[in-house]
This record gives C-alpha cells, structure tokens and sequence, in this order.
C-alpha cells in the first residue's frame, strides 16, 4: 500500500463491510433487552450466531 492508486482501492472496498453492518442491524434489534452487560453480551454473541446461521444458509450451504 504505497501507491495512491492502492490506497484509493483499499479505500473503496470498505464498502462490503459496511454492508454486511448494515444487514446485521436489519436481522437484529439495535436495543438490547437488559440493563446488565453479561446478558446483552450473550445476547449479542447470540444474535450475531443467528444471523452467521441465516447468511450460510442464505448463500446455499456446503452443497451449493
């Protein structure tokens, strides 16, 4: 990444990920349901195991 021309190609496939944050907050709320931060972890880390589940399973799984 020492040219302008690489660093304007990094740059611009930033956008994947942005997507990807954006159809994660679309699968799962943006609130979480408790005042305490060990459940809203586990909930977290549970929503974000469903929607790992729902996009695998979306893209055809291992026998597409």
């Amino acid at each position: 990444m020492l040219s302008t021309e690489e660093i304007f190609a990094g740059y611009h496939q930033r956008g994947g990920d942005e997507l990807l944050h954006r159809a994660f907050k679309e699968f799962a709320s943006e609130t979480l349901p408790f005042k305490r931060f060990t459940p809203n972890a586990a909930c977290h880390y549970t929503m974000l195991l469903g929607f790992f589940l729902y996009e695998t399973f979306k893209e055809g799984g291992p026998h597409r």
